[in-house]
């Protein structure tokens, strides 16, 4: 998957702490190629340059980089532009971080709009390790407007024209305004400080705004198959509801975002309501309220039957060019294991990801691996309780998911 992203620090940045995903409090582990371009001009001194490449190094420190996750290329710039390092030059976390040491303060004068053009006609390429279906990430810091102020603006607007996201950080009180609105993806991608010294406050508001928006981009059709049988007590199955809502809330929904269905199973299963059916937060929030419980045996078969005949369907609120996942929680054995193994194998057979999530230990792991997709997908916890613990890694799967299957169709 591949977007690019711009990143201004300051002004905006009560809003960003406001409003992050508690998701990607503390790090970056979904596949993404972010370019750092950083102002080496003579506008500023060599401390103040190594004060950027500090806060380069926070955010590596924190990020999950490799070859298949992020990786991370450095441009800096003043008269010229200069690639420090590329997308596909490093592939290891320890690498990126000898790259940054080694380099240079050059001064010269603020060309700002160089920088962007060469940005945009190469850092981003293929032939240099950016990877196709892969969110591209700019973030630029810089101390000054440009030189000539009006070459930046016209290459910045020629930046959005890709798939590129852009955050700005703005250091000092010789900033243009205007140049970093056109910089910057959206207003919340500005940030601004006082001086080089201050980016150590916001580098954690900055990672969690960049890592947050990794997931952001791209749509997914997730599909939740709950456990509504007798077994469960109703004080679990309000816990069971409970971990839905929390998930919902670390996501973004909307028609080109990610859209959500849940269907419940017992003796027989119920689409309590469709993709199609509830297309911001706040609505699907209040409909996990309104689900009805309708006891009975646990047949699984029945829930994974009808989602694959059913809930992806365009009909219903599928999108083609969505992946398609689905989460099934239950506390036990179906009441027709063999046919739940046929049932989940056909449900594979359309390329819908499937997660199996066991609760309590009256679960059959043997049939939670044959439920899944992989085994990689397979969640255990005790009680209904510890759902909790796991929401976190569950929701970044889910995530890296999103973005892996978008990248199959591109």
């Amino acid at each position: 998957m591949a977007f690019n992203t711009l990143i201004y620090l300051g002004m905006f940045l009560p809003l960003v702490r406001c409003g992050y995903n508690r998701l990607y409090e503390t790090s970056c582990s979904h596949p993404a190629d972010v370019v750092f371009l950083l102002d080496c001009s003579g506008s500023l001194r060599r401390d103040e340059f190594y004060e950027q490449l500090n806060f380069m190094r926070n955010f590596v420190s924190e990020a999950d980089v490799s070859r298949n996750v992020v990786r991370v290329s450095l441009v800096t710039f003043s008269t010229y532009p200069r690639t420090e390092f590329f997308l596909k030059d490093y592939r290891t976390k320890r690498d990126v971080m000898a790259a940054i040491s080694r380099t240079r303060y050059r001064g010269g004068r603020t060309h700002t709009w160089t920088a962007l053009d060469y940005i945009r006609k190469y850092s981003f390429s293929p032939k240099f390790g950016s990877r196709p279906g892969v969110p591209k990430i700019l973030i630029v810091i810089t101390d000054g407007g440009s030189n000539e102020r009006y070459k930046t603006i016209r290459s910045a607007r020629l930046m959005k024209t890709r798939k590129i996201r852009t955050y700005a950080i703005g250091i000092g009180n010789q900033l243009n305004y205007e140049e970093l609105v056109n910089l910057a993806s959206k207003s919340s991608f500005i940030f601004h400080v006082p001086n080089s010294h201050s980016l150590k406050k916001i580098q954690n508001d900055v990672r969690r705004n960049v890592c947050r928006s990794v997931c952001d981009i791209w749509p997914a059709d997730i599909v939740f198959l709950l456990d509504d049988s007798t077994s469960i007590w109703d004080n679990d199955y309000q816990k069971q509801l409970t971990f839905l809502s929390d998930f919902v809330k670390d996501i973004t929904i909307g028609p080109k975002k990610s859209q959500i269905s849940v269907v419940t199973f017992s003796s027989r299963p119920k689409t309590q309501f469709w993709l199609r059916d509830h297309l911001s937060k706040t609505a699907v929030l209040s409909a996990i309220k309104h689900i009805d419980r309708m006891y009975g045996d646990t047949y699984t078969a029945d829930g994974l039957r009808m989602i694959r005949e059913h809930s992806f369907s365009p009909r219903y609120g599928g999108r083609i060019k969505a992946s398609h996942i689905v989460i099934v929680v239950t506390d036990g054995k179906s009441t027709i294991p063999t046919e739940t193994v046929n049932q989940a194998k056909k449900l594979h057979d359309t390329k819908a990801i499937v997660f199996a999530i066991g609760v309590g230990r009256r679960v059959d792991p043997i049939e939670l691996n044959n439920i899944a997709s992989e085994r990689q997908f397979v969640f255990q916890v005790d009680s209904y309780d510890a759902l909790t613990t796991i929401k976190t890694k569950l929701s970044q799967k889910v995530c890296t998911l999103s973005i892996t299957r978008v990248g199959e169709w591109d």
